[in-house]
């Protein structure tokens, strides 16, 4: 695994024949390629007391790191949410983690609509198999804030969402079934 540049300035992320894009002219979506060929592509979608919030004049942030590119903005509502979300391979999935802190409460959901593109791609080739991979990119709500969160810490912000979006790639991903 290893991040290389992109001639847009942005990070590549690497896993076997797999590879994630990040588009600074669309930096609210990725595209999730293998062997150079497009299969799934995920839509950012927030969402804040119910109503989407438009993200296209949103300024992001972008670093990359050997084993996850990261991703990160500050939005303007009654108050500032920040936003900041890490992609990394690992375990035979591309695993995107979500925080959002905001220091007032709020009632976020946060995620990406995920599409495949390419629909001969397949996991497995069993008909249950098939069905259970078109499953493959999965969700998890976090319920516990994060640690540094929960320090008696005078950084002004409470822990709004977490959570976790997989995509599984290989036959034999251990987070297959994860709960």
């Amino acid at each position: 695994m290893n991040a290389l540049p992109l001639s847009t300035g942005l990070p590549l992320l690497r896993y076997k024949e797999w590879y994630l894009e990040l588009k600074a002219d669309t930096p609210d979506q990725f595209q999730l390629c293998c062997e150079d060929k497009p299969v799934f592509v995920g839509q950012l979608e927030l969402i804040n007391n119910g109503l989407i919030i438009d993200m296209r004049s949103v300024v992001w942030h972008f670093r990359s790191k050997q084993n996850h590119l990261e991703q990160w903005c500050n939005i303007q509502l009654n108050e500032t949410l920040s936003l900041s979300m890490t992609y990394t391979f690992f375990q035979g999935a591309l695993v995107i983690d979500y925080l959002a802190r905001n220091s007032i409460p709020t009632r976020l959901d946060i995620r990406h609509h995920i599409t495949q593109t390419d629909v001969s791609h397949q996991l497995a080739t069993q008909p249950e198999d098939i069905i259970s991979s078109i499953k493959g990119w999965q969700r998890k709500r976090n319920d516990q804030p994060s640690e540094y969160l929960i320090e008696p810490v005078g950084h002004g912000f409470c822990e709004a969402f977490s959570a976790t979006q997989w995509i599984v790639l290989d036959e034999k991903c251990e987070l297959k079934n994860r709960t």
